[in-house]
């Protein structure tokens, strides 16, 4: 059949896998626990189990601080921080 990569789930959570590397998938070294698109799928089944990101995200140490202040001010909010 040809088949390269295959995704099981059980209604609630998903797994995927490559059947030439006998591995899970691996976006950024993360296991793919969701659907993906077909141009993503096409990656995977040139590329192997494991892809990387090209995108590098780099933020400042001053907006590294106001994300977190914000994500503080959000638990805060919610009664789950001090």
């Amino acid at each position: 059949m040809g088949v390269k990569i295959i995704f099981i789930t059980d209604g609630l959570f998903i797994q995927s896998y490559h059947l030439d590397d006998n591995d899970y998938l691996y976006y950024n070294s993360e296991i793919v626990t969701e659907f993906l698109t077909e141009k993503r799928v096409e990656l995977f089944m040139k590329g192997g189990s494991k892809i990387f990101s090209e995108k590098i995200v780099a933020h400042s140490k001053i907006e590294l601080i106001k994300i977190f202040q914000d994500a503080n001010d959000i638990l805060r909010k919610d009664g789950l921080s001090e």
